[in-house]
């Protein structure tokens, strides 16, 4: 499991990225978006993504 500084730093890395990828994308729930249907939304990516895939950071 990951520290809360290092989740920080995945996410500064991430925010920092020029664009999305097939590794991460950017949503912005706006105003009626509820919490519950937002979590249902993460599930759904995440049980859709291969099993093998994992965090990368692009290099160069």
């Amino acid at each position: 499991m990951k520290t809360p500084s290092e989740i920080q730093n995945i996410l500064n890395h991430l925010l920092q990225a020029p664009g999305e990828s097939e590794v991460f994308e950017f949503k912005h729930a706006r105003d009626n978006f509820s919490f519950k249907d937002l979590c249902k939304y993460f599930s759904a990516i995440a049980t859709s993504r291969c099993p093998s895939t994992t965090y990368r950071t692009r290099t160069g």
